[in-house]
C-alpha cells in the first residue's frame, strides 16, 4: 500500500464513520481505531514507530478522528520530505497529476459567433436569435 492507498483508506474510514454516525448509530470510539491500525500497520513497515505510540496514548486510541487526521499528517509530511530530497516531483507523478486533472476538468470547445454571422458549430442559440446576426435581440 503506497501513500495514495493509505490517505483513500483513511478518507473512506473517515466517510464510514460519518455516515454511521448521522443515522444515529452509536459505536464505541475504538472499534474503529484498531482495524485502521492494523490495516495501515499490516501493509506499512514504515510506519510501525507511530502506530505503537498511538497504541500507547489511551487519550489517541479513544478517538479515531485524532488517529486518522495524525497519519494523514505524517504523509502530507512524507510527501513533502520526499519531494524535498528530489528538489522537485518525478516525472511519474507529474505524469499521474496530469492524467488525474485531464479526466477531472474536461474542457469544451466553444464557437463564437462574430462579424455578423452565426457560427453553425454555436450550438448554444439558433440563428434566428443570434446577436451578431441580430445586434438589436
Amino acid at each position: 500500500m503506497n501513500n495514495g492507498n493509505i490517505e483513500e483508506y483513511i478518507e473512506k474510514c473517515q466517510t464510514l464513520l460519518l455516515d454511521i454516525s448521522s443515522i444515529g448509530i452509536v459505536i464505541p470510539n475504538e472499534i474503529p481505531v484498531y482495524p485502521i491500525l492494523g490495516k495501515i500497520s499490516q501493509d506499512c513497515k514504515n510506519y510501525d514507530h507511530i502506530i505503537d505510540n498511538l497504541f500507547m496514548s489511551g487519550k489517541a486510541i479513544a478517538r479515531p478522528e485524532i488517529v486518522m487526521n495524525k497519519l494523514l499528517a505524517l504523509i502530507n509530511h512524507q510527501k513533502t520530505k520526499d519531494m524535498g530530497s528530489s528538489g522537485k516531483e518525478t516525472d511519474t507523478s507529474k505524469m499521474n497529476a496530469l492524467l488525474s486533472n485531464a479526466a477531472s476538468y474536461p474542457y469544451k470547445i466553444t464557437y463564437m459567433c462574430k462579424n455578423g454571422k452565426h457560427n453553425p458549430k454555436n450550438t448554444t442559440h439558433k440563428e434566428s436569435s443570434c446577436w451578431a446576426e441580430h445586434p438589436e435581440l
